[in-house]
């Protein structure tokens, strides 16, 4: 399982704590969770309530001019991790689904492979030319002809490298295929040991199982139809696959950052409420 242990340190640096000193408060950050109006990511912001407790809430900060709609809402942290999770635990629930997925990406050429073997054919083409145009330079004595093959050779080498460039590009952009295979038999590994146990996977085991579904959480403000919130996966083989998350449906729009603040300052003036405030908006 070399390869998969490698997609999994990159995993980990791709989307590393950095300063990050409550990393664990927000189970979608780093692109997971995402604006449903401008689709750019929501970022997971923490800050310390007046009793001391630290709250992390989602927000989208892009107020898009283009996107009027996109008005800076957002969600606690705790809500919108848990609803996706449970409904993201239900397809963990069938790992026969899982399995057969990684089966048939097995037996199935990766993408991109004509490609790349169309390109290692003209790479070694031009190699087989330059080769003779060199072997012909050293045959010859005269000048005007050393300099006409020098400068063929020059053309055949920079387009030689052209092509051993657009190779490099091109196995990086079909690389995603086997990093996502790997990234879910590493999930299939982790099932396969929790068993129907599945709450029992840590932080980091929930964040490979969702990039290995490519999982994405879009969020809108309460009043949107259908829904308020929904879960995309996306399968190389099995394509893609959407969930409402209709657990948040009924969460008011109240407890953003700002609301919270108004309400401490209302608290300071009247005095402290009997309980904690609910937090999406």
């Amino acid at each position: 399982m070399a390869a998969a242990a490698q997609v999994h340190l990159q995993h980990n640096r791709d989307h590393a704590t950095r300063n990050n000193r409550f990393p664990e408060h927000a189970l979608l950050r780093g692109g997971i969770a995402r604006c449903g109006y401008c689709g750019d990511a929501l970022y997971a912001n923490n800050r310390h309530s007046t009793d001391g407790v630290v709250r992390t809430t989602y927000r989208c900060t892009s107020r898009h001019e283009t996107v009027p709609d996109c008005r800076a809402h957002g969600m606690e942290a705790h809500l919108l991790d848990a609803a996706a999770w449970a409904k993201f635990r239900e397809l963990l629930t069938k790992p026969g689904m899982l399995r057969q997925e990684i089966d048939r990406m097995r037996a199935s050429e990766a993408p991109g492979a004509d490609v790349l073997a169309s390109i290692d054919k003209l790479v070694k083409d031009l190699g087989a030319q330059i080769a003779r145009k060199r072997r012909l330079f050293e045959l010859t004595d005269d000048e005007k002809t050393q300099n006409e093959l020098a400068a063929e050779i020059n053309q055949l080498g920079a387009l030689r490298r052209k092509h051993e460039a657009e190779r490099v590009n091109a196995e990086v952009h079909y690389a995603d295929w086997q990093q996502q295979l790997d990234g879910l038999q590493v999930t299939l590994d982790t099932c396969e040991r929790v068993g129907q146990r599945l709450d029992a996977m840590n932080y980091d085991e929930r964040r490979q199982a969702l990039f290995a579904y490519k999982a994405v959480v879009r969020l809108w403000r309460v009043d949107h139809q259908p829904h308020r919130a929904d879960l995309l996966v996306r399968l190389p083989l099995s394509g893609e696959l959407l969930l409402e998350l209709s657990t948040l449906a009924g969460c008011s729009e109240e407890a953003t950052w700002s609301c919270h603040h108004k309400r401490a300052a209302l608290r300071s003036q009247t005095g402290p409420p009997g309980d904690r405030a609910a937090g999406c908006s």
